[in-house]
């Protein structure tokens, strides 16, 4: 087991890759002042849908051991107090949205291009 699983659980193995992974976009690509607040907002969107709902998956462990098994202390530390405050029933739909518009926040588009993309779509009639 990793040394950081305490922390991040079974996500131990994507944050060196995750790290390097943003060196590299950092390292290639020109500074955009313009998509900066979009990039970070969605990255953090994605981050917390993706730590919450691991959290949720391995059954929302509140020990140790669990949380070293599961999500870890950053899952805990999202997943745990929205599931507290409501149930799981409705933290999975809140971590999906989450989700959904982390990605529309990284890609750049709006939820209006991605329905008229969708809508402009060849439909084929039987």
């Amino acid at each position: 087991m990793p040394r950081s699983a305490p922390s991040w659980g079974a996500l131990a193995f994507l944050v060196p890759v995750l790290l390097v992974a943003w060196a590299v976009a950092l390292m290639r690509f020109a500074p955009n002042a313009d998509r900066r607040v979009r990039n970070i907002g969605g990255g953090v969107l994605l981050g917390i849908a993706v730590l919450g709902m691991s959290h949720l998956i391995q059954g929302a462990p509140t020990d140790y051991d669990g949380r070293a098994h599961g999500a870890g202390f950053a899952g805990y530390a999202v997943g745990g107090p929205l599931t507290d405050a409501v149930t799981v029933w409705l933290s999975v739909p809140v971590y999906l949205l989450c989700a959904a518009f982390g990605v529309l926040a990284l890609s750049g588009r709006t939820l209006r291009d991605v329905i008229a993309g969708a809508s402009d779509s060849p439909r084929t009639r039987p």
